[in-house]
């Protein structure tokens, strides 16, 4: 299924009366997709978000990180370091984006999760899904530039990028066999 229609598809669910209805279950979905089709899914969530009578909040976790860093006047800092002392240094800031999400976020119906494959390796959705569980009630969409098995991530269909087995993938898999 070409990447447009799965997106109208998304659009359509979360339209659903039962999409927004709060359980006790924790919910948080994702949307893989091909790394190639980054530039057109954000473009699309940008519509989804306009034409629905939903809240609805985009956060790349990406750009979210730069600006903690620039506002704490420590990007320039990080620049010409070692790998090692860049992760050393971003570590202690994971805390704030993952604060910062739930400040932005707090008047949302619904929240988009982006900027993940831009984020790695500093940011792992799996950590922020973890501390979001506990502190927000509302569906959280993770659009995953790669592929969920139901547990395990695996970013740009490679790298093993954590494990989580609360979140559903909102779209079955069958879109990947019949590309």
């Amino acid at each position: 299924m070409k990447i447009e229609k799965r997106l109208e598809e998304l659009k359509e669910i979360i339209k659903t009366p039962d999409f927004l209805e709060k359980t006790m279950e924790v919910p948080f979905y994702v949307f893989e997709y091909d790394i190639e089709d980054e530039a057109l899914v954000e473009y699309h969530l940008r519509n989804i978000k306009e034409s629905l009578p939903f809240n609805i909040h985009i956060i790349d976790i990406f750009s979210l990180l730069i600006r903690i860093l620039e506002e704490m006047e420590y990007l320039k800092y990080l620049f010409g370091r070692n790998q090692k002392e860049v992760f050393e240094n971003i570590a202690p800031f994971i805390t704030d984006v993952q604060e910062r999400i739930l400040n932005e976020s707090k008047d949302a119906d619904i929240l988009f999760v982006i900027g993940i494959g831009k984020a790695y390796p500093f940011l792992k959705i799996t950590d922020i899904l973890k501390f979001l569980e506990s502190h927000i009630r509302i569906p959280v969409i993770v659009f995953y530039p790669g592929s969920f098995d139901g547990v395990k991530f695996f970013l740009f269909d490679r790298l093993q990028d954590g494990v989580y087995y609360r979140a559903k993938p909102i779209i079955s898999r069958e879109w990947r066999e019949n590309l």
